[in-house]
């Protein structure tokens, strides 16, 4: 074990192993299984390959899916014989795609050492697949995600602001109505929705779950907390309305502590009501205990996950923000507030009073006191050197036992590779001739498998020798791209964009075209609107 760590000596050694040919678009997601025997990859060519590891020769086991566009996140299931294959795509549909038999019956035919690509033959078609479709999301799914030793239950993560759950056994999942809701941000505005990009799970607790999306936000959720259900508030039962109603009454007569018994009691009955979730935040704040504001703080964020777009929920949280003296905060959830519910207008001002007087006390006593208090988390470490504002699914993951090193995809091609503690860049790998997206190490040894923008997928491990460069300059260029901003597209004919933007299949085309023509894809597209009155004129209408 020891032997196997990933440390700097060995992440100053990684030379490619292998390149695996074999796709015929980007690979945009690469797998490992728990054993470290086989490698998932999946593309924009709709399929998934699974290589054989550790003799990646083997022609891999090829699964052609039902997607209808790029596949942005695979899965293989734990503890399932590596028959069952997850998958997300651009199609906003999550599939579960299960084998007659395990990958390893498929390992027969063997790829030369030195072919430039891997084609399949006849006897390495794509094998027999039972393929289940999960329609319930309603724009593109970026991610999917397992949990150690549970071969049954799996996670979706998509733009429209849903991360979804799903269990093999279950058969009530796919459409958008589904109660397989495990938590949403989105809003009462589908303008505000906040786009969900990537998710993880802890693997030495796996009941903690970080999400990431487009905002500079890191959400992380302790999965106990959550409950599965739908975004539509749902009639109680009598149980759990007696005791709601029960409740209600003791909170009118002043008497919090029984409205809070109360209120738990119905929850018990009613555990996806958003409503007694509010209800019991506000007995909450009412009874005022120890402790009490930070519990009904969590109690509104709960009825959030429930219904996003809650009001009442809503202002629950600005209160128990305010019990709790995070003014600012209340402030700009205030704000929030009042734009998003203009019908609580009067509520809503009696409110922003009260808060917008203690912020005045607070920051005259602090001004007496001259002192500063610091906000927020502590950031503990910053990784200067990769460049990331070309595409939304590039991967950053930590590497070793001690999470000794910090590996992250650039728009340079490049996987960088940092030590944890001090930040500072070791080493960079030249995995893609565009962009560097996809990092995922082997779960217990020392390599690491990459993918990008080629068709390729490159393994590496620590068989070269030892370097030690100096990457000043790529650091420094990267930090110009990073302040220049997104360059593809900044001299694009308005209609020409918004034609790329609406068919992704047209972008594809014309990267390939390019690439065969030696030209970037900026070049080829501002030409084609420079020449648009010539010959050769290029016209979307």
């Amino acid at each position: 074990q020891e032997a196997s760590r990933f440390n700097e000596t060995f992440a100053r050694k990684l030379s490619v192993e292998n390149v695996l040919q074999g796709h015929e678009g980007c690979v945009n997601r690469l797998a490992w299984n728990e054993e470290g025997t086989l490698l998932a990859s999946g593309s924009d060519d709709r399929r998934v390959l699974l290589w054989h590891y550790p003799d990646s020769n083997l022609a891999p086991v090829v699964l052609k899916t039902p997607h209808l566009a790029n596949i942005f996140g695979v899965r293989i299931l734990p503890c399932s014989g590596n028959r069952r294959i997850v998958t997300g795509a651009m199609d906003c549909s999550v599939q579960l795609h299960v084998l007659d038999a395990s990958p390893s019956t498929y390992a027969r035919a063997k790829r030369e050492q030195r072919t430039v690509r891997w084609v399949p033959d006849e006897g390495n078609e794509p094998v027999p697949l039972h393929t289940t479709k999960y329609l319930c999301h309603s724009k593109r799914v970026k991610g999917v995600e397992v949990a150690p030793r549970d071969p049954h239950v799996f996670w979706s993560v998509s733009e429209d602001g849903d991360v979804r759950q799903f269990d093999t056994r279950s058969s009530t999942q796919d459409e958008e109505e589904s109660p397989n809701v495990l938590l949403s941000l989105k809003r009462s505005s589908a303008a505000d929705d906040v786009e969900l990009k990537c998710m993880a799970i802890n693997k030495v607790r796996p009941n903690e779950m970080a999400v990431g999306a487009h905002d500079q936000y890191i959400r992380i959720f302790d999965r106990r907390m959550l409950c599965t259900g739908m975004l539509m508030v749902a009639q109680l039962s009598k149980k759990a309305e007696g005791c709601k109603s029960a409740g209600n009454h003791a909170y009118f007569e002043k008497d919090f502590a029984k409205a809070v018994r109360l209120y738990s009691d119905a929850i018990h009955y009613a555990p996806g009501s958003a409503l007694l979730y509010s209800n019991r935040s506000a007995a909450l704040l009412g009874r005022g205990w120890q402790g009490d504001a930070w519990f009904a703080l969590q109690d509104s964020e709960q009825a959030l996950r429930i219904n996003a777009s809650s009001s009442k929920a809503v202002y629950r949280r600005i209160q128990a923000l305010r019990a709790l003296g995070l003014l600012e905060e209340a402030a700009a959830s205030m704000e929030q507030f009042e734009g998003e519910f203009p019908d609580m207008q009067k509520d809503a001002k009696r409110l922003r009073e009260t808060i917008e007087e203690d912020l005045a006390e607070v920051r005259k006593k602090a001004e007496l006191r001259r002192t500063h208090v610091p906000e927020g988390r502590r950031l503990l470490q910053r990784y200067m050197g990769h460049c990331n504002i070309q595409t939304d699914i590039k991967e950053v993951t930590f590497l070793g036992d001690n999470d000794e090193l910090v590996a992250a995809g650039s728009d340079d091609g490049r996987i960088f590779i940092y030590a944890a503690k001090s930040g500072l860049p070791i080493v960079a790998l030249e995995a893609d001739e565009d962009v560097a997206n996809c990092v995922a190490p082997h779960p217990s040894l020392p390599v690491l498998a990459t993918s990008g923008i080629e068709s390729a997928v490159r393994l590496w491990s620590p068989k070269g020798p030892a370097v030690n460069p100096d990457l000043s300059q790529e650091v420094a260029a990267n930090q110009d791209r990073m302040r220049a901003g997104p360059s593809f597209g900044a001299r694009l004919n308005p209609r020409l964009l918004a034609a790329i933007t609406q068919n992704p299949e047209l972008l594809q085309v014309i990267m390939s075209r390019t690439r065969v023509a030696g030209l970037s894809s900026e070049q080829e597209l501002a030409g084609a609107e420079q020449d648009q009155d010539g010959p050769g004129a290029c016209s979307i209408s």
